[in-house]
């Protein structure tokens, strides 16, 4: 019963929490809401390092500090960093979603050391999930540093690592120079071609057309899959990837109008259609 409690506390913090954050944004707040807010945050805290007795209340915890981390600013790296040590996945996977958010609206790069090096172990965890969470975490942080973690991740047993490392690889390169990519360009074209998954080999394909001109140098390989591989969403991620690589993708033309004319699905056909719509709009321009 008593975990019961907890818990709920824990959701309400929450709830408090992103209320707190929406008239912060709209209205401004005072002192007293701040000091409220604050004190809300440093018990979700001490609860997120102390409570021991139920991985759901920690799990909450994480998630209402998320709410309330426009209050506790100074404290709420250091303690996601510190839930990565903890025994459940479930509050792994919590802190982790915490960090990308965090990332993605103020750009906070800092714990993408901690999180490669929880990386490196959530790899050769029973539970993949908390693997796929980092793996997102640094490819919203951009954190190219530590692309040779990410990159060992290509071969992972579990689909969903597979495929978040293959986008993650993709964001990275957004900060790596071209000369750089041309060892990942042929490795991710292998993994378009040969992965067992097709949601692998479409975030393959996706990830050769980020990976700029050193992936767009393989847009034959890209029409190859287009018009062999088995799965009609990699097909049609295959047309707009070519609809998306410049010249390169122009000059497949021939496999572009093939699908457009005979390909079984309706998705490929519209996709590699809009590529070709492309192709003359820019000749036009």
């Amino acid at each position: 019963a008593a975990c019961t409690v907890r818990l709920a506390v824990a959701k309400a913090l929450k709830v408090q929490g992103k209320r707190y954050v929406q008239k912060k944004d709209k209205e401004g707040i005072d002192d007293e809401e701040f000091a409220s807010a604050t004190l809300a945050a440093n018990a979700v805290i001490a609860a997120l390092r102390q409570d021991s007795s139920w991985e759901v209340v920690r799990r909450a915890c994480a998630q209402a500090l998320a709410a309330l981390r426009s209050a506790s600013n100074s404290q709420h790296t250091s303690v996601l960093v510190g839930a990565l040590e903890d025994k459940d996945a479930d509050v792994h996977v919590a802190a982790l979603e915490v960090f990308c958010e965090l990332a993605a609206e103020d750009g906070n790069t800092d714990p993408a050391e901690d999180i490669a090096s929880f990386l490196k172990q959530a790899v050769i965890a029973s539970d993949p999930r908390p693997a796929g969470a980092a793996l997102r975490c640094l490819g919203r942080m951009c954190a190219f540093k530590h692309h040779q973690v990410v990159e060992q991740c290509f071969t992972h047993s579990d689909v969903e690592v597979r495929r978040w490392a293959i986008w993650c690889a993709g964001c990275l390169s957004t900060c790596r120079p071209d000369d750089e990519l041309h060892a990942l360009v042929a490795t991710i074209a292998d993994v378009m071609s040969d992965d067992i998954s097709g949601v692998v080999r479409k975030a393959a394909v996706l990830c050769l057309c980020k990976l700029g001109a050193p992936g767009h140098a393989l847009a034959e390989r890209v029409a190859s899959t287009l018009r062999t591989d088995v799965d009609e969403f990699v097909r049609a991620e295959a047309a707009e990837a070519l609809g998306d690589m410049g010249e390169e993708g122009q000059g497949q033309h021939a496999a572009l109008e093939a699908a457009l004319s005979s390909d079984a699905s309706r998705h490929v056909r519209i996709a590699a259609a809009n590529a070709l719509a492309g192709f003359g709009e820019a000749a036009a321009q």
